[in-house]
């Protein structure tokens, strides 16, 4: 499990309880957890209020009342890497890269994040220029092999995902992988606001999970768009982090992501009781 440190511990007893009331807690972003009446959350009402340590089933009454706030995680130190492809050249490939058929290719209107993939040691070709000259699509040398091996190898936009040894990386390897899909098929808007589309769920819920370890909120809603003519289903990931320079590296959205007031926690908003175990 993880600690208030975001280290990881193992653990060492689990005593019987008995039957006990079970609830689960729903928070702002999403996330949910299945938690007995008795158990201890810190939390705090506003931002710089002091914090307060109540039970769930004190909790009940008080979210409907009050915003409460748990505190979030810091980036999670956990896992260890264990692959071949460098983080940030996944991220990039499963953002606007073609890894459908018999190649590895990316198109991309932006020579930092080719010159970035040069410097970790790729040969990266130009075969064409599209878009009046915007954007170029340049092929990967000596990586099929590697990207077949994760099982990627034959996805396209609708099936694309993080590998697991990606998701289980280490902390500085999981923000280049975000960095990488930021980078390429990410948008920050003039105020700061991130978001990624796409037209894979495993994907979207592969990176909320990749921001939410790494001290983020992420939230995915549903939204339809339009493709080749055709109206598609696609996902959008809100992207919600104490310093958004942390998911970019090429200067355009460099310029519009900033740091913002501390996220002050992860808001409650449901305790529901199920079933007793």
């Amino acid at each position: 499990v993880v600690t208030p440190k975001n280290t990881e511990t193992e653990v060492t007893g689990v005593y019987p309880q008995g039957v006990v009331d079970n609830y689960k807690v729903t928070f702002q972003d999403g996330r949910d957890v299945v938690t007995c009446g008795d158990h201890l959350w810190s939390y705090r009402f506003a931002r710089r209020s002091k914090i307060r340590v109540s039970t769930t089933k004190e909790l009940i009454d008080i979210y409907k009342e009050k915003n409460c706030l748990v505190p979030m995680t810091q980036a999670l130190e956990f896992g260890e890497d264990d692959f071949t492809l460098h983080p940030y050249l996944v991220g990039c490939i499963l953002g606007d890269g073609n890894i459908s058929q018999s190649h590895c290719c990316l198109t991309s209107m932006d020579t930092e994040t080719i010159e970035r993939l040069r410097d970790l040691g790729y040969t990266l070709n130009k075969w064409k220029t599209l878009d009046g000259g915007l954007a170029s699509t340049y092929g990967v040398v000596g990586v099929v092999k590697h990207f077949r091996e994760l099982g990627l190898m034959g996805t396209k936009s609708r099936t694309k995902f993080v590998p697991d040894v990606y998701l289980n990386a280490t902390k500085e390897s999981r923000t280049y992988l975000v960095q990488g899909l930021m980078d390429t098929d990410g948008y920050v808007s003039p105020e700061g606001k991130m978001y990624y589309y796409s037209t894979s769920l495993q994907l979207a819920q592969d990176i909320q999970y990749l921001v939410r370890s790494l001290g983020g909120r992420a939230t995915i809603t549903e939204k339809y768009t339009k493709y080749k003519g055709d109206k598609v289903l696609s996902y959008s990931v809100y992207i919600n982090h104490r310093d958004g320079r942390d998911f970019v590296s090429i200067p355009r959205k460099l310029e519009r992501a900033r740091p913002k007031r501390a996220v002050e926690g992860n808001q409650l908003t449901n305790i529901e009781q199920v079933e007793s175990g």
